[in-house]
């Protein structure tokens, strides 16, 4: 409390201000305070960690009850303050680098409609770059990313043929930005961003990072700063995707735009999320923060730094949405959306994932159940979707079910096999009309060196996905002694362990035996 009464005070006063009101001068001052408190912030949350040792040991009955009042509030209140303090800590320690103290930054923006699900997160509609110094936004550009593509395509800046999937499934010759995410790991997506933007536009300056969101951080910054209206619009957290979507799909014919500037309200709204923000008082940081940071642990947000200290800082508090390396299990779903418009808003999927041994070895069965729960619309259609894999590198396929060839025939496929990222991937196309289910179902052996004195299975999340069930049944023949995690309800029934959860953040189980 004494650090930052003295920090805020030291640069603000004690006048209640919005950002906007606090000058260029105190901004970088205060970035600068806390570029240089990362020792002070370490040892504060260390002395909150000690206190908390010292209060578990303090029994909860048999106190007097003076003891008893002073003790109670401290063990309803330290153990917030030590949650607040493990959020607000990485953030506070990479904020002045990332805003732009002491070197100045700008990032290519990608905004990624999780609607239209692709490997990092969505389909890249809008790109912008983005500006930023001493924690202040310089300048901010968006634009329809078709426009940049076609002027790549008509000059023939760019003529790199896309993965086979791209091209297979939705017809097109050459790789351009708006497909650039079709690797699952963000700093494999974000350097190849890097280099398609710098090709297609021919921008000269350099890039410092990229920036990528998803609409779900934009509907949970409007339950903050509440209805913004643009034009005739009205977005609020409660319609904005389903607004803007046919704004920019069908209601630009209406109001007399050209295909081209559809997506010019984004740019406008973007803006305005800007300016809200600017005047948020002070006392709502903490909010915004949490916001932050759940979009970030959700991956919702992802940040690649070109600068590798920067990208350490940045990948050590997980923030930039790589695919884990995993000591034994592992275990990836990744959807590619091909030409079924925002189908995703409608898609519900399950995965169900068993560990069992079989003739001395383990075999793993999985299950990922698809219900479109759509109609045949302007938004909606039939689901086309690439589905990869991602499982520990040296898995044996027993056999797969579920995937086809191509649209028109629909004849069952075999599982594609690759490697990639250090995994062995496997991989399919399938299509889910309007109103029906389908179930991809594989088995496959899991290498030898999975579980040796112990088991650990990682579980990843598609960047940009919600919290789609997962079941985790373990078997594996013998004597379980432990288990994490213990919540979830999970049941034990002989040698058998069940984890009901879900993927709304990456999952990891551990067995010993």
């Amino acid at each position: 409390a004494q650090f930052a009464d003295q920090l805020v005070t030291t640069i603000v006063g004690n006048k209640p201000l919005h950002f906007r009101e606090i000058t260029p001068e105190q901004k970088r001052l205060f970035l600068a305070q806390l570029f240089e408190a990362a020792p002070v912030l370490q040892g504060i949350k260390a002395d909150v960690d000690l206190a908390m040792v010292s209060l578990n040991n303090v029994p909860n009955q048999f106190l007097l009850p003076p003891l008893e009042a002073a003790v109670q509030p401290l063990k309803e209140q330290l153990p917030r303050v030590q949650h607040s303090l493990a959020i607000a800590l990485p953030l506070l320690d990479a904020l002045p680098l990332v805003s732009g103290y002491p070197k100045a930054q700008r990032y290519l923006f990608l905004f990624q409609n999780n609607d239209e699900l692709r490997p990092t997160g969505g389909f890249i509609g809008t790109y912008g770059i983005l500006d930023l110094r001493d924690g202040e936004i310089q300048s901010l550009f968006t634009d329809n990313i078709y426009r940049l593509d076609r002027l790549a395509d008509r000059e023939k800046r760019l003529r790199v043929v896309p993965p086979a999937p791209i091209k297979d499934h939705l017809n097109v010759k050459y790789w351009f930005l708006r497909d650039v995410n079709w690797s699952p790991d963000f700093p494999t997506t974000a350097r190849q961003a890097l280099e398609f933007y710098q090709k297609e536009s021919r921008d000269p300056l350099p890039i410092d990072g990229v920036l990528a969101i998803t609409p779900t951080v934009v509907v949970r910054l409007l339950e903050l700063l509440g209805p913004i209206t643009v034009g005739e619009a009205q977005f609020t957290s409660k319609n904005l995707i389903d607004t803007l979507q046919f704004y920019v799909e069908k209601g630009y014919a209406e109001v007399g735009l050209p295909d081209i500037e559809r997506k010019e309200i984004i740019a406008t709204l973007t803006k305005e999320i800007m300016e809200r923000l600017s005047t948020l008082s002070l006392t709502r940081i903490p909010d915004l923060l949490d916001i932050v940071e759940g979009a970030m642990r959700e991956r919702h947000v992802l940040i690649y730094e070109t600068n590798p200290a920067l990208q350490s800082l940045v990948m050590n508090q997980q923030w930039d949405g790589r695919v884990r390396t995993a000591p034994n299990d592992f275990l990836m779903v990744v959807d590619a959306n091909l030409g079924a418009l925002k189908t995703d808003s409608v898609m519900e999927r399950k995965v169900a994932y068993t560990v069992t041994p079989d003739r001395g070895r383990l075999k793993a069965t999985l299950s990922i159940t698809y219900h479109n729960s759509g109609l045949f619309s302007w938004k909606t259609t039939r689901y086309r979707t690439y589905t990869r894999i991602y499982v520990p590198r040296g898995a044996e396929l027993i056999r797969s079910d579920g995937f086809i060839s191509e649209d028109k025939k629909q004849t069952a496929k075999a599982a594609d096999k690759s490697d990639d990222l250090g995994k062995t991937v496997f991989g399919g196309y399938l299509i889910v009309e309007p109103r029906d289910t389908k179930t991809v179902t594989l088995e496959y052996y899991l290498p030898p060196n999975v579980m040796e004195s112990s088991y650990t299975l990682y579980a990843q999340k598609q960047s940009g996905t919600e919290a789609n069930p997962l079941l985790v049944t373990l078997q594996f023949g013998k004597k379980i002694t432990a288990w994490q995690p213990t919540g979830f309800h999970v049941t034990k029934k002989g040698d058998t362990l069940t984890f009901p959860t879900d993927l709304r953040v990456d999952r990891q189980f551990t067995v010993e035996f």
